[in-house]
């Protein structure tokens, strides 16, 4: 499915075959795909809701939209992060290092192999010491701010749950369940977690928490509210029919009048 962060078991294997850096470059693109088809059905359902409130209320709603904005430099961070290490890496392969040194650098990592390469005062010894370091602290950054693009654009599809869900309680129509900001870990991805901690890769960490809310969300979460939202909507707009409550027939526009209102307020067309 598009969207989806791979299966736990498929991202180890991921991992251990790129030094982590395969998930870096795979899951803000398809983060970023996803949200491009899904950001249209949020920002038209909260249009639609917006013709049918007041003033407050979409001033309210026009706060929420505005956090289903695209965040580019959230998918370029970890671009660049994956970019550095392979320049790194395929540095130190062009100076003589082979595949399997790398590995001892960052999957093998040894203090002691460290200590000595930076002893051993070459150039190749001391772009060796810096090696481990940029690998943890460059990948566990990277794999944060994708955690953060996924669980900030979850927060901003539970405000409008909530938001739509006020509606309906003081409308007495369908309220449906509040988003929650589940993990979505599961005993595979902390199986993960613990392998490749082993292995002293600690940006693991992050990386499996962003894998499983991604996951989580672009299979569950997700589908599921966006079929909520638009019963949601039918059964609000059933009700306000039933009540009466007079809408502009204009083309796209469709905003509540006002009781008395022979003129919509908003296009001016006659009522």
């Amino acid at each position: 499915m598009p969207g989806q962060a791979n299966g736990a078991m498929i991202t180890l294997l991921e991992c251990l075959v790129s030094f982590g850096l395969i998930p870096l470059l795979l899951w803000p693109t398809r983060w970023a795909d996803y949200l491009e088809t899904e950001r249209h059905d949020l920002l038209d359902l909260a249009a639609w809701w917006h013709q049918r409130v007041d003033a407050a209320n979409a001033a309210k709603l026009e706060r929420i939209a505005r956090r289903f904005r695209p965040r580019p430099l959230l998918m370029v961070l970890p671009w660049l992060a994956a970019g550095f290490n392979l320049v790194l890496m395929a540095t130190l392969l062009v100076m003589g290092d082979r595949l399997g040194r790398i590995w001892d650098l960052t999957f093998g990592h040894d203090a002691l192999r460290l200590s000595r390469a930076i002893s051993s005062g070459t150039p190749l010894g001391m772009l060796e010491s810096h090696l481990y370091g940029a690998w943890i602290g460059t990948l566990a950054v990277a794999y944060f701010c994708q955690w953060h693009a996924v669980r900030s654009h979850l927060r901003a599809v539970g405000s409008l749950v909530n938001f739509t869900n006020a509606l309906a309680r003081e409308n007495r129509f369908t309220q449906i369940p509040a988003v929650t900001t589940q993990a979505g870990l599961n005993v595979l991805w902390i199986m993960v977690a613990v392998a490749l901690c082993v292995y002293h890769a600690w940006w693991v960490i992050p990386m499996v928490f962003a894998g499983a809310i991604q996951r989580s969300y672009t299979r569950k979460i997700s589908p599921t509210v966006r079929r909520a939202l638009a019963s949601q909507a039918r059964s609000g707009f059933a009700v306000t029919r039933s009540r009466r409550d007079r809408f502009c027939a204009a083309d796209h526009c469709g905003v509540r009048l006002p009781a008395p209102a022979k003129f919509c307020p908003r296009c001016g067309t006659a009522v």
